[in-house]
């Protein structure tokens, strides 16, 4: 952020990783997870074939049960690797 001697703002940058933590912005494992989770339902809920349909119902129970422990771990990973390389 650049201020003017006047105490007005012209350039605001991107929001650092920081500030994206602070504020709750920054995805966690379990938060992504989470976010699977919830996509799955509602891909079943807007899926008119009823086979595609339970098998995304499914996916959803399973990921949400012991999968989600594996997902979380997953993701942290991808997570770590992505900002560490």
């Amino acid at each position: 952020m650049v201020e003017t001697g006047e105490g007005h703002i012209m350039i605001v940058g991107a929001p650092t990783g920081h500030a994206r933590r602070v504020v709750g912005a920054w995805p966690t494992p379990e938060s992504l997870a989470d976010r699977i989770i919830a996509a799955l339902n509602d891909a079943a809920d807007n899926e008119p074939d009823e086979a595609k349909k339970g098998k995304l119902r499914r996916a959803a129970e399973a990921v949400a049960g012991v999968g989600r422990d594996i997902l979380t771990d997953v993701t942290a990973q991808v997570i770590t690797k992505g900002m560490y390389g």
